[in-house]
């Protein structure tokens, strides 16, 4: 008898993968610990170096400071010089906003036949810069941690879990033949999935972090500014690579080819027995693209409005979980191919009957194949101009600057 007591973890569904639940629920307890860590690490640092308010609100918000010992000399010269250069400009941008609102009203200007619109957008335009160079400094544990990786990691996790919990839930309603997932085989794809998220995320803050040396970012973890904060970090995105990979892992035996049903004229949907299948593929092809994407494009805004120089590195991020996002959408892809052969086969054998059916893969793939990639590209553009429209990233990322 299937029970339904608890949706996100331990629903007896059949085959239910209580492996890959436990094991995504105890990774991201230790990632989320292990960065609590990696901030009071930093706090306390910048306690003991703290002169005067010690208090707590104080502390958390207080700027840490660039080591300069040797390994991170040529990041502190290079931090420092460019910060004088930013100070530089900002004077310049300053002046520029004064000539520009004070040219409006003076015949001898070079401003004084510009029109009003012109005003505006030059005015916009420095206005913006000035925000950009003024805020040029060291990420406190407030903006670095509380405001920004913590509620990014934490949403991450929560987005993979849903969404393949989500998928089981629809798998099992329609009876699908859901393989067992506790196979080794199941455990060893999981592992290569979790090094791949790991991987690249590590590699990203290593490359970034140590080995960068025009380096103008930094946070209350970075490996300069304290080795303890960003080595516990690392291994926190270890734990976040071992979790994030459970729900991935799931997702692909969800796309296993042994899942799909062999295709009847006997049944009574019009679609050859097959229609709930098809919607199965159809719908989670779909969110798998586009809610990952979107808290993406969000966080990728976010991190580009923070930075003077956004570093193309910082992409490596997602790039493990937009992988196996890619290779799990294809794999669905491919068993909508494989059926609508095996429908081609049926209704050649069984044309008598078969003018009761359709097709269900022509609302998945359509005609050609093709169809389906491009519909996600487009959707995919067009989310993103509706953020850029509604500046709804923008406002995210005001708030926590």
């Amino acid at each position: 008898m299937v029970t339904r007591n608890n949706f996100l973890l331990y629903q007896a569904y059949q085959n239910e993968p209580k492996q890959f639940w436990k094991i995504y629920f105890y990774s991201s307890i230790a990632c989320l610990v292990l960065l609590w860590v990696s901030a009071g690490v930093a706090y306390f640092d910048i306690k003991e170096s703290a002169a005067g308010d010690n208090s707590i609100a104080a502390i958390v918000a207080k700027e840490p400071t660039i080591n300069c010992d040797s390994s991170c000399k040529t990041q502190h010269d290079y931090w420092v010089n460019y910060k004088a250069e930013m100070a530089r400009e900002e004077d310049i941008v300053k002046e520029r906003i004064v000539q520009v609102k004070e040219g409006r009203f003076d015949k001898q200007s070079e401003f004084y036949d510009k029109d009003w619109n012109w005003f505006q957008s030059e005015l916009k335009i420095l206005n913006a810069y000035k925000s950009r160079v003024s805020s040029f400094e060291v990420k406190s544990i407030r903006d670095g941690f509380f405001y920004a990786l913590f509620p990014a990691i934490l949403i991450s996790l929560l987005i993979y879990l849903l969404v393949a919990r989500a998928a089981y839930f629809h798998a099992d309603s329609i009876k699908l033949n859901i393989p067992p997932l506790g196979d080794r085989s199941y455990l060893y794809l999981h592992i290569r999935f979790a090094i791949l998220i790991s991987g690249l995320t590590l590699f990203s803050e290593y490359m970034t972090s140590v080995d960068a040396v025009e380096k103008t970012a930094f946070g209350y973890a970075s490996y300069c500014v304290n080795s303890a904060a960003f080595g516990v970090k690392m291994v926190a995105l270890v734990f976040f690579g071992l979790g994030a990979a459970a729900p991935f892992t799931v997702l692909w035996g969800l796309t296993d080819k042994s899942q799909i049903p062999p295709p009847n004229t006997s049944g009574s949907d019009g679609r050859y027995g097959v229609g709930p299948y098809t919607d199965f593929l159809h719908a989670w092809a779909l969110w798998l693209i586009l809610a990952p994407a979107v808290l993406g494009i969000m966080w990728l805004k976010i991190y580009a409005n923070n930075e003077i120089e956004f570093s193309l590195v910082r992409l490596l991020h997602g790039a493990g979980v937009a992988i196996l996002i890619v290779l799990i959408v294809a794999r669905m892809i491919r068993n909508a191919l494989i059926l609508r052969n095996a429908i081609r086969g049926v209704s050649v054998s069984e044309n008598a009957d078969d003018k009761k059916h359709i097709d269900p893969t022509i609302t998945f793939i359509g005609e050609q194949w093709w169809i389906t990639p491009a519909t996600i590209g487009a959707t995919l553009v067009l989310v993103w101009s509706l953020l850029e429209l509604f500046g709804v990233s923008n406002i995210v990322s005001q708030l926590i600057s």
